[in-house]
Formats: C-alpha cells, sequence, structure tokens
C-alpha cells in the first residue's frame, strides 16, 4: 500500500478502495508507522468518515448534479446539502455539538431557512438528549444469572439513556429443542418471545442454550430486524473457552459478551452491521472473528449514534449475528 520513490514514501492509490477506516482508539498507535505520518489527527477521523458515510449513503439512486460540503475541523461540525442539475436541494445532513448556523449557510440555506430548521433541530436534539430507552432482560433458563447481572452493568457503562428492567429466569417450551442437535430452533424462540413481549421499549432474551437456526449450524443471536429491532435472543454457550474444551477464561468471556450485548444494542438503535472488522457492529461469522474485533463502535457507527441526527431505515428483514 506504501511505496518508497526516490527515498520518499507515497500512497498506493490503486488499493485505497480496500482500505477499513480503524476505531480512533485502534488508530492512535498507528500515528506513526515507519517514516508515514497519518495526515489526519485521529480526533478528526470521526467527522470525516460520517462525511464520506452520509454522502454514499444517498448518492446511489439520486441525480445528483452538485455537492456543497462545509466542515469546521476545530469543533468536529458538518454541513452536506446535494443539489440536482436545475439547482434544487435534494438532500442535506449536518452534525455539531451545536447547530452549524454558519455551515449550513456555506452550504446554499437563506437565513429563514436555517431558522426553522434550528427550531426543529433544537426540538429533536432536546427531545433525543432526555429520552429514557426501556430495555428487558429476560434470563432464559438455563442460565448463568451472575452474568446476566454482569450484562446489566455493561450496558449502563456504555448507554446512559436505557431504563433497564431484569426480569425473572423463565423456561422456554421444550418444543423448541432439537434433542438430535441440542441446540435451541432460534427463530421459534425469538417469535416466541415476541409474544410475551408485554412492554414497550426493547426485549432481549438471555441463555446458556446453544442456538441454531435452518441453513446455519449455530448462532451467536438473532432478533427480528436487521436494524431497529425490538426483540433478540442471544447464546452465552459459545462465548466460554469450556465449549472448544480450552481452560475458563472468565476476563475473555465477559469480554465476548459486552462485544455481543454492544452489537445488539445497536441494532436495536438502528445501526446495521459494519464492514469495520474492528467494529463492534462487524458481522461475526466464528468465535474468532467475534474475538479480532474491538468492544468500542468505529467513528461511522458512533456518529450514528449522536443525538439530533436521524438516520432512517426501512429492512425489516430477520436478523443474526
Amino acid at each position: 500500500m506504501i511505496s518508497r520513490d526516490d527515498g520518499e514514501e507515497r500512497i498506493d492509490l490503486k488499493n485505497l478502495e480496500r482500505l477499513t477506516v480503524l476505531p480512533i482508539r485502534i488508530t492512535e498507535p498507528w500515528c506513526k508507522f515507519s517514516r508515514f505520518t497519518l495526515p489526519i489527527p485521529p480526533e478528526r477521523l470521526w467527522i470525516l468518515t460520517n462525511l464520506v458515510h452520509a454522502i454514499g449513503d444517498v448518492l446511489s439512486g439520486t441525480n445528483v448534479s452538485k455537492v456543497k460540503i462545509s466542515i469546521n475541523l476545530d469543533d468536529l461540525s458538518m454541513a452536506l446539502a446535494l443539489y440536482d442539475e436545475n439547482g434544487r436541494r435534494i438532500y442535506f445532513d449536518f452534525i455539531g455539538s451545536t447547530f452549524p448556523e454558519k455551515l449550513l449557510e456555506e452550504v446554499g440555506f437563506n437565513k429563514e431557512e436555517v431558522v426553522t430548521i434550528r427550531n426543529k433541530w433544537k426540538v429533536i436534539s432536546e427531545k433525543l438528549k432526555s429520552q429514557q430507552l426501556l430495555l428487558v432482560l429476560q434470563p432464559l433458563l438455563p442460565v448463568d444469572i451472575s452474568t446476566v447481572r454482569e450484562i446489566v452493568r455493561m450496558i449502563k457503562d456504555r448507554f446512559k439513556n436505557f431504563t433497564i428492567i431484569l426480569k425473572e429466569p423463565i423456561k422456554m417450551p421444550e418444543k423448541f429443542l432439537d434433542s438430535g442437535r441440542g441446540q435451541i430452533r432460534a427463530d421459534l424462540a425469538l417469535n416466541w418471545l415476541k409474544s410475551i413481549k408485554n412492554s414497550r421499549g426493547f426485549l432481549l432474551g438471555i441463555t446458556d442454550h446453544d442456538l441454531y437456526i435452518p441453513n446455519y449450524n449455530f448462532v451467536f443471536n438473532v432478533q427480528d430486524k436487521y436494524t431497529f429491532s425490538k426483540v433478540s435472543i442471544f447464546s452465552l454457550r459459545r462465548l466460554r473457552q469450556s465449549f472448544y474444551n480450552l481452560p475458563e477464561n472468565r476476563q475473555l468471556f465477559l469480554e465476548r459478551v459486552r462485544k455481543q450485548v454492544y452489537h445488539i444494542i445497536g441494532h436495536f438503535l438502528g445501526l446495521s452491521d459494519c464492514p469495520n472488522k474492528f467494529c463492534v457492529m462487524s458481522y461475526s461469522n466464528s468465535i474468532l472473528e467475534l474475538d479480532a474485533k474491538s468492544t468500542e463502535f468505529c467513528p461511522r457507527c458512533e456518529g450514528l449514534l449522536k443525538p439530533g441526527r436521524l438516520i432512517l431505515h426501512q429492512n425489516t428483514n430477520q436478523n443474526h449475528g
């Protein structure tokens, strides 16, 4: 990827499209590699990756003729507006801890439009910041209750606006168990969970049973929709070293649990699987892939979770992983 020409290092542009944006915490040790220095400070990587993501999201299927972008790298804010060939604005987006009035004007909004947007943004932003989300944790026997309590702490550590209700453990119907495989049919268990869900908010079932769905040997978890799901079930079985005939490692086990829980909550909040293999939203097809990724959301996914920015998804397919 990096080659040397007359004593100087340069980037091979042909390979740039294959690069993966790394989470900020992972880029920090890599800011200097040999004589190559990253041209972008890690703290500014977040806003730029979100800009690229926003453009990529809307360019496909739209008749875009002009793109206007304004960025303030000092306070990590940006405004983006796309126009068709007739000069009609067909999309706009902005990110900022405070309302980026000047940036919106720079991408083509007049004073009256900026005031209208600011008033709407203020209402939405305040609502999102104060909104408490309800998450019901349903232990499904057999299950290690001490691990479930650890999960409560993990969620509170990362997601401050969640109200968590821990229910009493219950048994799943025996008909979900495939005795020949020794596994629970996860899609049937998921539909059952949906049928007993009696509260608003999200429902997460946790079990020590191994899970599978048709055409798959196993799944770590399954949820009712790909994004903005409401119900999910996940298994602790394959997160333990003992499943692989290895000595137990509690710290490693809890790290795997944290990754799975954050991944599922990401789907609850509207995130899809991430192509960044270091991101916690990356799809894990094996325990090795799960171990390879971090417990952090990459800059792109972190940006989508920020209050004051609404991202709409319409995919309603059942999802696992």
